[in-house]
């Protein structure tokens, strides 16, 4: 039972990441309407980063040292490109980092980790959760995946469990109130297995797609709609 429930998990990246992106577009989006919209959008974007964080792990446990390269080239040159619109967007905010570069520095712990430099992996980790914490709620992005991969090898269904429960519990923290946004990153594994049903017949989306799609769709919503209102708690 659990052998195939991995193999489900596995065999619905293509289609979460088609759910993530799309969820994704309609969180910032309805995020940007207004006061009525803000937290019911924020919620059906929760689902958003532990998919994508798990999509990167699942990737680079296949060939840790021979794909990290390329993940950390495209992930900072867009993250470069990406940061003028994002910051414009969360202008009222705080300069904080957009999540190509969040998750460029969970390739990097994991990098780190499978060139044996393990305690720069752990402190490296550490370090951005610590910041995430404290400054940038982004910045745990690569710790979870840190723990997403370490799992993975046991399997991906523990694996994406594991981040699912780690960004509920953070959510649960933040906002300790809000029982939504832990409850919708839970629900991050049976997303990847439905995904699986109908992964085989999407067109697999180009590499450059997804990087384009994140600042072009930010850039876009800012210049129609303006920049993100601030959360009413």
């Amino acid at each position: 039972m659990f052998r195939e429930f991995d193999n489900r998990i596995v065999a619905g990246l293509e289609g979460g990441k088609w759910v993530a992106i799309v969820l994704m577009a309609c969180s910032h989006f309805g995020m940007t309407i207004g006061p009525e919209w803000l937290w019911p959008a924020f919620w059906i974007g929760r689902v958003c980063a532990p998919i994508f964080c798990f999509i990167i792990v699942a990737r680079l446990f296949e060939k840790p040292l021979e794909r990290s390269g390329r993940y950390l080239i495209r992930l900072g040159a867009w993250g470069v490109v990406s940061q003028l619109p994002y910051s414009a967007w969360t202008w009222d905010f705080g300069f904080h980092l957009n999540v190509m570069f969040t998750l460029g520095l969970g390739v990097a712990v994991i990098w780190a980790w499978a060139r044996n430099f393990k305690p720069l992996a752990i402190c490296l980790a550490g370090v951005t959760l610590y910041l995430g914490v404290i400054y940038d709620l982004g910045l745990i992005d690569p710790s979870f995946m840190f723990a997403g991969y370490l799992l993975y090898k046991r399997s991906p269904g523990a694996a994406i469990h594991c981040v699912s429960v780690l960004f509920a519990a953070t959510y649960f923290y933040v906002r300790p109130h809000d029982w939504i946004a832990p409850a919708i990153c839970m629900l991050v594994p049976s997303t990847l297995y439905i995904s699986s049903t109908f992964s085989s017949r999407l067109t697999r989306l180009p590499g450059w797609g997804f990087y384009a799609f994140y600042p072009v769709h930010i850039g876009l919503i800012y210049v129609i709609m303006g920049p993100l209102p601030t959360f009413q708690h």
